[in-house]
Formats: C-alpha cells, sequence, structure tokens
C-alpha cells in the first residue's frame, strides 16, 4: 500500500513544524502578526557568498515553516529518525514502526511514525 497519508496540506505543515521543534531548530517570526515562522536549519553544502553566523560559526539556509521538506526528502527526515532511535531504546514498537517505512524505503510510511512518535513522546 504506496498511498499519500499526508495529503492534507494544513496538517502537512503541522506535523513538519512540530518536527522541527523537536529537532530543536532555531526559529524566529520575522513578520510581526503574520502566520508564518522562519526556521533556521544548518546548512550541509552551503553556497560561496553565505557568511557564517557570528555566534556559532554555523552556515544557516532560512526556511518558512510551509517550506520545511520533512515529509518529502529522506536528507530531511533521517536526522530526525536519528534521534528518535536514540530516544526510543526501550520503546520496540516505535521502532518497528519506523524500521518498517525505512525497509520498505516508504518516506510516508517513515514520516507518519515518526510524527505518531513525537506527538506521544511530547504528552
Amino acid at each position: 500500500m504506496n498511498m499519500k497519508l499526508y495529503d492534507n496540506t494544513s496538517f502537512t505543515y503541522e506535523n513538519n513544524k512540530l518536527i522541527a521543534e523537536f529537532m530543536e531548530l532555531p526559529c524566529v517570526n520575522p513578520f510581526k502578526g503574520k502566520k508564518f515562522k522562519q526556521y533556521y536549519k544548518v546548512c550541509e553544502t552551503p553556497a560561496p557568498f553565505l557568511k557564517p553566523d557570528d555566534i556559532t560559526g554555523e552556515i544557516y539556509e532560512t526556511y518558512s515553516e510551509i517550506n520545511l521538506q520533512y515529509h518529502t526528502s529522506w536528507d530531511w527526515l533521517m536526522p530526525v529518525v536519528e534521534k528518535v532511535f536514540v530516544l526510543s531504546e526501550d520503546e520496540e514498537a516505535w521502532r518497528m514502526d519506523i524500521e518498517s517505512g525505512l525497509t520498505t524505503l516508504n518516506i510516508d510510511e517513515t514520516y507518519r511514525a515518526v510524527v505518531e512518535f513525537i506527538k506521544q513522546y511530547n504528552k
């Protein structure tokens, strides 16, 4: 079964925001009174014209919450999976749900399992 589990756009945005907060991405709301926040993610392969942060020395890319890519990119989702595996050492069921998505290379299933873990973890 390879159906899209998170086709509802606003639902996906909320889940991506949940993941960004779980991953502790720095966040600002640059537009006072506006709906969307900006998240900062360390840039793995920065363009030469980008300058490092004065405090951390890292180079960041900026993403509005509608542009977070956890639901479509393995590059984004895998660090989340790694963090979930560290936090869920004793919870075999969560690991099995995520591993099922990973072994079938199904990003939708993996994403869903990660989101469900985070929701339970945050309770």
